[in-house]
C-alpha cells in the first residue's frame, strides 16, 4: 500500500488493472520497466535501511538536507532555500520529530543553516556534507 501527499497541485493518471494487464502483454517493454521500477524502489529502500542502522541520526539528516539543496533547492540571497517542515525533514530521515528539531536548532545556533516557518535556509552546506 502506498500513500502520497504532493507538495503542489497536480494530475494523476490510473490504468485499472485489467488495462495494465492487456497492455502489458502487448507491450512486453511495459513489464520490463515495471521490473526496473520495482528495482529502483528496492534499491532506494535497501540504502535507506543501510542508511538508518549505519549512520547516526545527525548524518542522517544532513544527508537529506544535501540531497534536498541539490534537486529541490532554490539559491537565495542568504543561502539555499529549501521548503520542508521540520515533520517531513524527520519523515524522509528516519528520524524522530523532536530529535529533528533540537538538531536543526543546533546547527542553527552554530551558524550552519536558519530555521523559517515551513522551510530551512542552509547558510554553510560544506559544514554539513562534513558531517
Amino acid at each position: 500500500m502506498l500513500n502520497t501527499t504532493t507538495i503542489t497541485a497536480c494530475d494523476c493518471l490510473v490504468w485499472s488493472h485489467d488495462t495494465i494487464r492487456k497492455l502489458a502483454t502487448e507491450h512486453p517493454q511495459i513489464m520490463e520497466s515495471g521490473f526496473r521500477l520495482a528495482l529502483c524502489h528496492l534499491t532506494a529502500y535497501m540504502k535507506r535501511h543501510v542508511q538508518f542502522i549505519t549512520k547516526s541520526a545527525a548524518s542522517r539528516l544532513a544527508d537529506q538536507l544535501i540531497q534536498l539543496a541539490t534537486s529541490t533547492g532554490k539559491v537565495g540571497d542568504s543561502g539555499i532555500v529549501i521548503d520542508i517542515t521540520n515533520q517531513e525533514l524527520s519523515s524522509l530521515s528516519d528520524v524522530g520529530y523532536f530529535t529533528t528539531s533540537r538538531i536543526l536548532s543546533k546547527w542553527e545556533h552554530e551558524g550552519m543553516l536558519s530555521k523559517k516557518r515551513g522551510g530551512v535556509i542552509l547558510l554553510d552546506p560544506e559544514s554539513l556534507m562534513a558531517m
